[in-house]
């Protein structure tokens, strides 16, 4: 990376995103197609709902992409949980 793009990527605040989506092919397709936007930047990716609440806490990130129809938690009840405990900042 030169030092231009460290200067442009250093001033420009990326939007921060954690993946949670089920399907492994489809998981790994999203992350390679946000990986492509330079504004974007994949702080977390996982495969099921266990520890969803861990890595939203970790990672802070700006959007949350969840699937809804995780085979293994109710997708919902996540969100609402996310929301009641103010662990997104908007």
């Amino acid at each position: 990376m030169s030092m231009e793009e460290m200067s442009i990527d250093m001033k420009m605040d990326k939007i921060s995103i954690l993946v949670i989506e089920d399907n492994r092919l489809l998981r790994e397709g999203i992350e390679t197609l946000l990986k492509t936007q330079s504004d974007l930047r994949v702080v977390s990716s996982l495969g099921n709902g266990e520890n969803i609440i861990a890595a939203v806490r970790n990672s802070q990130p700006k959007i949350v992409l969840l699937d809804l129809g995780l085979r293994d938690h109710s997708s919902l009840h996540i969100v609402k949980t996310i929301l009641k405990k103010c662990l997104l900042r908007r």
